[in-house]
């Protein structure tokens, strides 16, 4: 006999051994599809021999206490342990409700899992019974749904952080209450020049740098669960770790993560590269102090010299012993001397202002910055003088201009504008600046690399007592405006 005739002979044997069963005995596949139903399970279900096979036993189930996969049918059982004994109700076909125990066993073939084996027996149970058995089955099956939405939201959530975590701008380290560091992300990486794997088991609370630098008293307080802002500091991580990148200005903030008791159970640092500010303040301060040593010599050289020779011209005048037209000559001297002085104070206060606001008002001196740059840069601009013009105090004026000038510079060069427009509007009591384009557009809240001409911007504004507001979104074009108040 060959070896088809022998398999098909061992086919037969098992289903009729099966048939003689005292319970009820199907598989499925893995599409949730019957693939064999002995004699038992067909007659307590109402079917013929057949009449099960191919079909979804899904809609069988009643209600089950099986837990199913997304993607999978609930009777494949991939998460039950094997021999698992469990209740169910199935669907008689006339309606009726059949209360069953079961157990469910994955059917193996060459170690590939090719669907799923269970067997049941009938529970003799009154109606009432039955129903009440439904009942509760369906609040379980309801609260278990419950549960694995509740944990696909979470992963989804959790997914969502890491993703968040990885692609920050911001730098941020999330440190053990031991002050060691568990996970960084690729700003802090990029920041610092290092990898997790480099700091291993460094503890943050025995850096040497920040313990001189008195920052570890703060990072103490996020410990004990409070909310800790860190000032601004200057590290240099290759003190500690040799292969380390650059040291840079940060600034950062300590965020304490506490469990359901309220006790910190991690605390998480993110730093905040300042770097290019510093910088741009201490090149600021040095430009400053250069300009306070050139007004120092100049006045030493003009308007100290020039007091100095009245002061002698006169003192020769009262001389006792000068003679009458002497002293007339001394104080001709003198009014010489003084005139020639506030000369020199006016042109070193003239000196103070942008050559373009002594070359033209400020909105010729606007008008002509925008043709400059406008040729230069091959975009079409618009320039509008509305209301009256009347004087304003130099240093309105000033930095109306050196606003001017930045939010233009930014357009002109970041913007990738066709098309930017400029008004001066004169009020009376008011003046309004507003420059606009329709380029790139940018978010105002998110931190920049290089702000410092923004935040110059608004140190001018405040300077004068205007009003600045920059409103921006990406690929809608951005536009800054700047209202002053006058006396006008």
């Amino acid at each position: 006999m060959g070896s088809f005739d022998r398999t098909v002979l061992s086919d037969i044997l098992l289903g009729s051994i099966l048939d003689s069963v005292a319970a009820g005995v199907f598989s499925v596949d893995l599409n949730g599809r019957c693939t064999f139903i002995n004699q038992t399970a067909s007659q307590w279900l109402g079917y013929g021999n057949h009449a099960l096979l191919g079909c979804d036993v899904q809609a069988l189930m009643d209600h089950c206490m099986v837990r199913s996969e997304p993607g999978s049918k609930s009777l494949l059982l991939r998460e039950i342990p094997v021999a698992e004994r469990s209740v169910a109700v199935l669907r008689h076909r006339d309606g009726s409700k059949l209360p069953v125990e079961y157990t469910c066993q994955p059917l193996v073939e060459a170690g590939i899992l090719r669907g799923s084996v269970i067997t049941f027996t009938k529970v003799e149970a009154g109606q009432s019974e039955v129903d009440e058995l439904a009942r509760a089955l369906e609040a379980l099956r309801q609260e278990r749904a419950e549960r694995e939405q509740l944990a696909a939201t979470r992963h989804v959530l959790e997914t969502r952080l890491a993703a968040l975590f990885e692609q920050s701008p911001v730098s941020i380290q999330i440190l053990s209450t031991d002050g060691r560091t568990l996970k960084v992300n690729r700003a802090w990486e990029s920041l610092f020049g290092l990898t997790l794997a480099d700091i291993g088991d460094f503890n943050l609370l025995e850096d040497r740098q920040l313990l001189d630098l008195e920052i570890v008293p703060y990072i103490r307080r996020a410990f004990a669960g409070e909310i800790t802002a860190v000032p601004a500091v200057f590290c240099d991580p290759r003190l500690i770790f040799p292969s380390a990148g650059e040291p840079n200005w940060t600034m950062g903030l300590l965020y304490p993560v506490k469990d359901e008791t309220g006790a910190v159970r991690e605390v998480v640092l993110m730093h905040q590269d300042i770097t290019a500010l510093k910088q741009a303040e201490q090149s600021r301060s040095s430009a400053v102090l250069e300009e306070r040593n050139r007004l120092a010599r100049e006045i030493h050289d003009t308007l100290a010299q020039s007091l100095t020779g009245i002061i002698v011209q006169l003192q020769a005048a009262q001389d006792q012993y000068t003679a009458p037209g002497d002293q007339h000559t001394h104080i001709e001297q003198a009014c010489i001397l003084a005139r020639e002085g506030l000369a020199e104070a006016r042109r070193s206060v003239q000196a103070l202002r942008p050559r373009a606001l002594t070359e033209a008002d400020l909105f010729g001196a606007l008008t002509r910055f925008v043709e400059r740059r406008a040729d230069e840069a091959g975009v079409r601009t618009e320039c509008r003088l509305t209301g009256q013009p009347y004087p304003l105090p130099d240093e309105v004026e000033n930095n109306l201009l050196r606003i001017a000038q930045e939010a233009l510079t930014n357009a002109f060069k970041h913007a990738q504008a066709h098309l930017i427009h400029l008004e001066l509007s004169f009020e009376p009591g008011r003046v309004q600046l507003s420059i606009a384009d329709d380029g790139l557009g940018f978010d105002p809240y998110r931190p920049l690399s290089d702000g410092f001409g923004l935040v110059g911007m608004h140190e001018r504004s405040r300077s004068i007592g205007a009003e600045l507001m920059i409103t921006s979104r990406p690929a809608q074009g951005t536009q800054v405006t700047v209202a002053v108040l006058t006396n006008r």
